[in-house]
Order: structure tokens, then C-alpha cells, then sequence
């Protein structure tokens, strides 16, 4: 699977926010909690706690923070395995961020429960949903920035988006489907 949006924000920014492992409950969807197993340099080992189709989970994978982007793979979880590489790219034009998402999966006996055809609509509309996510995280972040400076808190913030609105409760990420 690879998939390709935008974010409307410079690559530093979207990097960061991938790479701020503990505060992806804060907008990757599923994600629970994160607890750093180990970390040196560019390369972490974390436990993931996800909840997916009504079920909660721990994945421990591996994270490569790489030049041009993230990557990840599974050490332990519900697939065989698995790998993504995040890609960052700020586009010729020279506004926002171009997002790649290269996945190799082995669903392994998840397959039996899951068609394919379920299983890849699942992960294409995760691939949006980080974006959605992602995006949303830069815009707390950059306007947090703004609004530290200028004393001011944001509590609340809703996004229309074309599967419904996403919702921020004191950077907590909810959607309310269309």
C-alpha cells in the first residue's frame, strides 16, 4: 500500500509532529497510550497501546527517524508483520508538505477474520485519518505558540472534514461521522 496528501504546514513542523512519539494519543487515531521501551539517538522501541474494532491492544514496534521521514515496524502485535515508511517532502511549489505512507503488511491470521478488501478500505481511511489528525495536531501546536504569547487558551476546536467534523477537547482528537 502507498498512499499521498498534504499538510498544510513546513515539513519541519509535520516531521515534528510524527516524531513526538508520546503525543500521538494526543491526534493518531486508535492510539491510546505510548510508553518509550528504549531510545538512542535516531531509533526508539515503543509500546503502543491502539483500540481498533472494539478491541484494545499493545504493539510494540520500532522507530527510525530517518532524514527524510519516519519508519516503523512491528516487533510484536496483531499482524504477522508489518512496515511503513513516512515520507516529508515540501513540494516544488514551496508550500505545505507533501505525506507519503509506503506500508508492507503480512495480516497473518488476521486475514482469516478480516477480507482484504476490508482490511485495505480499514487502513486507506487510517492513512486519511493521520493526516486529518496530523494536521489538526500542527494547527494546536502552532496556534498553542500564538496563543501562549498572547496569554490565550484553546479549549475547544472543530474541523469540517468530508467524512464529518473532527472535534478538539483540550487537545483530545473526537469525529463525529457525516
Amino acid at each position: 500500500m502507498r498512499r499521498f496528501g498534504s499538510i498544510d504546514a513546513p515539513e519541519e513542523v509535520v516531521r515534528q509532529v510524527f516524531v513526538d512519539f508520546v503525543r500521538w494519543p494526543e491526534w493518531m487515531p486508535g492510539v491510546q497510550e505510548v510508553t518509550v521501551l528504549e531510545a538512542v539517538e535516531n531509533e526508539a522501541v515503543l509500546d503502543v497501546v491502539h483500540h481498533q474494532f472494539g478491541q484494545t491492544f499493545h504493539i510494540k514496534q520500532r522507530c527510525r527517524i530517518e532524514p527524510d521521514g519516519l519508519r516503523q515496524s512491528q516487533i510484536s502485535g496483531k499482524f504477522k508483520s508489518w512496515e511503513s515508511r513516512w515520507r516529508f517532502v515540501t513540494p516544488p511549489e514551496g508550500e505545505g508538505t507533501t505525506v507519503s505512507c509506503e506500508m508492507q503488511l503480512d495480516p497473518g491470521l488476521v486475514a482469516f477474520f478480516l477480507p482484504k478488501r476490508v482490511l485495505r478500505g480499514f487502513l486507506d481511511r487510517l492513512y486519511e485519518d493521520c493526516l486529518s489528525g496530523a494536521e489538526a495536531q500542527v494547527r494546536v501546536l502552532t496556534e498553542g505558540a500564538v496563543a501562549s504569547a498572547t496569554d490565550r487558551d484553546v479549549l475547544l476546536q472543530v474541523f469540517e472534514t468530508d467524512d464529518g467534523l473532527e472535534i478538539w477537547v483540550e487537545g483530545r482528537r473526537f469525529f463525529v461521522e457525516r
